[in-house]
């Protein structure tokens, strides 16, 4: 550690009783403190929303006329960081044979049949915004949400 460090935190101490730094000069906070937990619990139901979109629906639901800036400080505040989400729980024993009894029920049929089934995975249509992997806003320890 460096001297000139811990001289300073020890004359602070003796000065102040506290080695504690002194509240900053700067601009004040916009939100006042009524307005900060009413954007968190905006934040955490909607935690895959980027801050444009929260920004957004705090104006239109709350009249709240806040910067995406200040939505990402509130976040940083209450340690929400963006996170890749979780995958699910893995294939079980019983999950496998449901599969398996499933394709041996299927094996024989005919291409008209399977012209009336509806496949929802054959592609990924993105509608609007990035197609890229998207990130959800959690508290440290969290992990399914």
């Amino acid at each position: 550690m460096i001297r000139a460090a811990v001289r300073r935190v020890c004359k602070r101490y003796e000065e102040t009783g506290s080695s504690h730094r002194r509240p900053r000069t700067g601009r004040r906070q916009f939100t006042i403190v009524r307005d900060d937990p009413f954007i968190v619990s905006t934040i955490l139901p909607n935690r895959h929303l980027n801050a444009v979109q929260v920004q957004r629906q705090l104006r239109e639901v709350g009249g709240l006329a806040i910067s995406q800036w200040t939505v990402r400080r509130r976040r940083q505040e209450n340690n929400m960081t963006p996170k890749t989400p979780a995958i699910g729980p893995k294939l079980t024993p019983a999950h496998r044979q449901a599969r398996l009894r499933f394709a041996r029920d299927h094996l024989n049929w005919t291409l008209e049949q399977w012209g009336s089934v509806l496949f929802s995975d054959e592609a990924r249509i993105c509608l609007r915004g990035s197609d890229r992997r998207r990130k959800v806003f959690r508290i440290p320890r969290e992990r399914l949400i």
